[in-house]
């Protein structure tokens, strides 16, 4: 079963679990987030792709179709490492607007990246970036 989803486009690119995509010229191209996923498989002809899959105790590979993948969703530029992103928090108002996005890029950095964009939270729930949902008291 998953073998069958990463084939169709459903690996989960980030820093840890990586893409490697092999041009028909033979040169590799190493992609951490689905941004620049989208932006190779745009510039170059990629027929290959590989993606690591790392465990506690083995890593695997896994080859990935690359046709599949053309039509993956992206986040916007601005947010490009969304895919590495910890505790992803979507907050609300108590009438269940959308408010904003907050999330650290990295555990070793403690700056919090916020924004209020439509797009970066019709991506987070497109892709199915894990998440939490909270409410802002008035």
């Amino acid at each position: 079963m998953i073998k069958h989803d990463f084939e169709t486009g459903g690996f989960p690119i980030n820093r840890r679990a990586p893409v490697l995509c092999l041009t028909g010229t033979g040169n590799i191209y190493v992609v951490y987030n689905r941004f620049d996923l989208r932006v190779a498989l745009g510039r170059y002809v990629v027929v290959k792709m590989l993606g690591i899959w790392p465990g506690k105790r083995h890593t695997d590979c896994f080859v990935l179709n690359p046709d599949e993948y053309k039509d993956t969703p992206a986040p916007p530029a601005d947010h490009a490492d969304i895919d590495s992103a910890e505790d992803v928090v979507l907050v609300y108002d108590k009438k269940e607007s959308f408010l904003r996005i907050t999330y650290r890029e990295d555990v070793t950095k403690a700056s919090v990246v916020v924004s209020d964009s439509q797009e970066l939270l019709h991506y987070i729930e497109q892709a199915g970036i894990r998440h939490r949902v909270t409410h802002e008291s008035e």
